[in-house]
């Protein structure tokens, strides 16, 4: 519907000139979203921009699903490594037959091990294993998620994709979000040393 120039050139004709501020407003930002997804450019261009973002939500789907399939495990040696564990939690863990007791990165043992465990190597081993869900595979998935949407910001006439995302938020600019984590790091870095 936002490459459909029918619609856009419709919308774009209706005359709002005695219209109440929310019609105004409303049609205001409708064209703008127009523009912004690229109806203003010719049938080849939306033809490939249409592919282009279905092209992103296959991508970002498929970044998402490894993500979701990703359950990770992690093995202990023994109960004594689940040092300030409450006791239900090590009792629905029980040994396997070599002794090792195996923990997983989702959440009813991820949670309970990092708030809870004793042991500083066991909650980096579960933190690691959950942040690194998805690895690698994620890489060549997130490559592509990249390329296809600086194609997309190209076509659609910004610099880059920060610059065409950031454009309709309370943010404005690429820039602006720039300055901002500059500014954001600037203040906590200090306290984070810390």
């Amino acid at each position: 519907l936002n490459l459909n120039r029918g619609v856009y050139d419709a919308i774009e004709r209706v005359d709002v000139a005695k219209a109440d501020d929310a019609t105004r407003y409303f049609v205001t930002r409708t064209l703008r979203d127009f523009r912004r997804a690229g109806v203003d450019k010719d049938e080849a261009t939306r033809k490939e921009i249409a592919a282009l973002q279905e092209e992103l939500v296959r991508t970002g789907q498929d970044f998402n699903r490894n993500i979701r399939t990703d359950s990770r495990k992690i093995a202990v040696k023994s109960a004594a490594d689940l040092d300030g564990m409450p006791e239900d939690f090590i009792k629905a863990h029980p040994p396997g037959p070599d002794g090792t007791i195996t923990l997983s990165i989702e959440t009813p043992d991820y949670v309970p091990v990092v708030r809870y465990a004793n042991g500083r190597e066991l909650r980096r081993r579960m933190m690691h294993e959950s942040l690194n869900r998805a690895y690698p595979a994620n890489i060549a998935v997130l490559d592509s998620l990249l390329a296809k949407r600086y194609r997309l910001a190209q076509i659609l006439g910004y610099h880059t994709w920060a610059d065409y995302i950031t454009e309709d938020k309370m943010i404005g600019t690429a820039r602006n979000a720039a300055d901002f984590i500059a500014r954001l790091n600037d203040t906590t870095l200090k306290r984070a040393r810390e």
